[in-house]
Formats: structure tokens, C-alpha cells, sequence
């Protein structure tokens, strides 16, 4: 039995973030995703002789924008002591 696999892969990813630098009570991060992978793989299995080439390929894309606020309420109470 032989087992014939050749395989060409290649992947490439990219990410950004803006985030908050005040001291107000907003603060925030927002950034951007990108990642491409592309990937063939030729296959083959002998068992008696030269087996058929089955060719395996997949492709990947993925992109994502996110953001996330946060508000800090000042609530004006004192601390409690105890």
C-alpha cells in the first residue's frame, strides 16, 4: 500500500485595532480582520498498481469589523466605610 500526498498550502492574515486613549468616561476599541488561506492537496492511494489522483482543494476567506464601547457612569455616592 502506498500513500502519495503533495500538499501547497499558503495563508495570509492581517488585523488592525483603533483604541481609546482619553481619560474620558468613553472609552473604545474598534479594528479590522482579514485572513485568505488557500490549500490543494493531491492524493493518491496504490494498492495493486497506480491508483486514480483525487485532487483536494479548499479555499478560505474570512473579514470581520468589530468595535466595543464602554461608558463609565460616575454614580456620585461616597464609598462606604466601615
Amino acid at each position: 500500500l502506498h500513500l502519495y500526498q503533495d500538499q501547497d498550502q499558503d495563508q495570509q492574515g492581517f488585523e488592525t485595532q483603533l483604541v481609546s486613549s482619553g481619560d474620558g468616561p468613553l472609552s473604545w476599541v474598534g479594528g479590522l480582520f482579514l485572513f485568505r488561506e488557500s490549500n490543494t492537496q493531491p492524493t493518491r492511494q496504490d494498492v495493486f498498481g497506480p491508483g486514480a489522483t483525487n485532487n483536494i482543494a479548499q479555499d478560505t476567506d474570512a473579514r470581520a469589523l468589530y468595535g466595543q464601547g464602554t461608558w463609565r457612569f460616575d454614580n456620585g455616592f461616597p464609598a462606604a466605610r466601615p
